[in-house]
């Protein structure tokens, strides 16, 4: 099994944002993967980690608790921008653009798409 730790950055200190055991089925068992299945797994890891960057919550990648935080971000997506706002880490609230919140938001929910062949490529 590969171990993989990403480290986040928050206030000047090194926090374990996500830890990831090798590729994953939606019902958690081990699944052999080809490259270009594997770098679609490490794009929706990638949105994984870009999720918990924006709202500061640590979650796993299969968790509801991942696809309830998406579906909020979508609302975010078609509300006025206080309401995607609200959503953000409050550590870093009004330190940014609310466009570059946008985008960056908008990124990680393609990248979680349940579908792979839609998600970006590397």
């Amino acid at each position: 099994m590969s171990h993989r730790v990403l480290p986040h950055m928050r206030q000047g200190s090194l926090y374990t944002l996500a830890s990831f055991y090798g590729s994953r089925s939606k019902n958690g068992e081990a699944e052999s993967t080809s490259n270009e299945d594997g770098e679609k797994e490490d794009v929706y890891q990638f949105g994984v980690i870009l999720l918990q960057i924006i709202t500061g919550k640590v979650m796993a990648a299969a968790s509801s608790e991942l696809g309830s935080l998406k579906l909020q971000l979508e609302n975010g997506l078609r509300e006025e921008p206080s309401v995607l706002r609200s959503l953000a880490d409050p550590s870093v609230r009004g330190m940014y653009a609310y466009e570059s919140l946008r985008t960056t938001v908008e990124f990680s929910i393609n990248c979680l798409c349940e579908d792979q062949r839609k998600r970006p490529s590397i």
